[in-house]
């Protein structure tokens, strides 16, 4: 891949104030006319685009809203992004409280995890395994939690080894077929803990019974060639307490993962033997190809220089449209399906630009306005962002004419790349393609 590489070098959600017309918002393809003289259409502009590594990415926030949508677990050792690996953590909470388990015994103590089929990544044919531990530590009940934050290690509870995952598959259950997921048989201590009448007062609402136990990890083995992606709040995905009672009724009782429970993942990322590490930072490498990866990975920071040339103008469409430039056919390493666009602000935290932000507030949709889909045309595969909203603030003056950054979207919940073309690639460069009014 490295010799294709160099080959192809060779070849705050907050609603901004919206000081533009609806149709620099919004965008319109207007091209100049015998009719129109007025309106400009230029796509010739000096581009730097270069790699770099992306900031760590939220894992957890109190609003619901705002947490990942599912969970990865796994490793994936791609010959040009190198090892990326995730491992999940999270509180587990009570349905019931209050039980009673008195004269009883213990049957079993069972882990369910519910697929999130369309977010697994690498190779699904390759055997997995996973281990379950305890958490040794409470998890911090703040605001938010990042993918670089660890959490302390207690005593392994549970193992599956050696499985082909079947993500696309439903699971017959007393003669009931019901949505993929896995179940890992965990340890009978474990259970036994749990089933201790002398525990009971802990089952008196979930902070107690968090007191008791901190939590759960799942942790991929470092041979996995791929990423499993679950639903946390799916309703297949619990922990059930099989018992005894009595010596003759079986009985069953679950523990489950709320959307108030605090639960993550842990990203890690090696790239010192990867293609992608001799890109970072560099603008001439970014002349020929740029990559974006998921996760904490990597970003494309992009900048349009002469934008100051073209004096005073009313944003009719401003549009970029990167072209996946290798591995855009692979089953291993599909290209994501959304790109997203942050700046920097004053304080030099990244934040959404305007497009972003009015695509969400007015359509609810991110593609509807601001674009950023993967496109396939048949020939090739692109993304088109519309960019008019934060280009028309630029040349207003209100914003500064500050690089752009790209990634992906939603990051935390995908592990998926792009090798994209770069700032003058000769067959896929990026485009900034303008349509404008000059004003006198």
């Amino acid at each position: 891949m490295k010799n294709q590489l160099t080959l192809l070098v060779l070849l705050g959600l907050l609603l901004c104030t919206i000081a533009c017309n609806k149709a620099s918002l919004i965008g319109s393809d207007i091209l100049p006319s015998e009719d129109d003289v007025n309106v400009i259409f230029t796509d010739s502009f000096d581009i730097s685009a270069k790699t770099i590594l992306s900031d760590s990415a939220k894992v957890f926030d109190l609003n619901a809203s705002l947490q990942p949508i599912n969970y990865l677990l796994g490793k994936v050792n791609d010959p040009v992004f190198g090892v990326s690996s995730s491992d999940i953590y999270t509180q587990l909470g009570l349905l019931i409280t209050s039980p009673d388990f008195s004269n009883s015994e213990l049957d079993s103590i069972v882990l369910s995890l519910e697929y999130d089929a369309p977010n697994v990544y690498g190779d699904m044919d390759a055997p997995f395994s996973f281990e379950v531990y305890e958490l040794a530590e409470d998890l911090p009940d703040t605001a938010s939690i990042y993918s670089d934050a660890t959490f302390a290690l207690g005593t392994k509870i549970g193992e599956l080894l050696n499985f082909v995952p079947k993500p696309q598959d439903s699971v017959l259950v007393d003669t009931v077929l019901t949505v993929p997921h896995i179940t890992i048989r965990l340890d009978d201590a474990f259970g036994e803990k749990l089933l201790d009448t002398m525990n009971s007062s802990f089952y008196s609402d979930d902070n107690s019974f968090e007191d008791f136990l901190k939590g759960i990890a799942l942790v991929g083995d470092a041979n996995n060639q791929g990423m499993l992606s679950f639903d946390l709040l799916g309703a297949l995905t619990k922990m059930t307490l099989y018992y005894t009672k009595d010596d003759t009724l079986a009985s069953s009782y679950n523990y489950v993962i709320k959307s108030q429970s605090v639960k993550g993942m842990h990203f890690e990322h090696d790239y010192s033997m990867a293609d992608v590490n001799d890109f970072f930072g560099s603008e001439s490498l970014g002349d020929s190809l740029v990559l974006i990866q998921s996760m904490d990975g990597t970003e494309v920071e992009l900048k349009i220089n002469n934008l100051a040339d073209l004096g005073n103008i009313i944003v009719n469409k401003a549009e970029l449209v990167l072209t996946v430039a290798a591995d855009g056919e692979s089953d291993l390493y599909p290209p994501a399906n959304q790109l997203i666009v942050t700046e920097e602000n004053e304080e030099g935290n990244k934040v959404l630009i305007e497009d972003v932000i009015i695509s969400l507030n007015q359509a609810s949709d991110l593609a509807a306005i601001f674009g950023g889909e993967l496109e396939d045309t048949g020939t090739k595969k692109i993304y088109r962002i519309n960019l008019s909203g934060h280009f028309q603030r630029v040349v207003d003056g209100i914003l500064p004419n500050n690089a752009i950054f790209i990634s992906t979207f939603p990051k935390a919940s995908q592990a998926n790349r792009i090798i994209l073309g770069g700032a003058k690639h000769s067959q896929y460069p990026i485009q900034f393609r303008l349509t404008y009014t000059k004003i006198d």
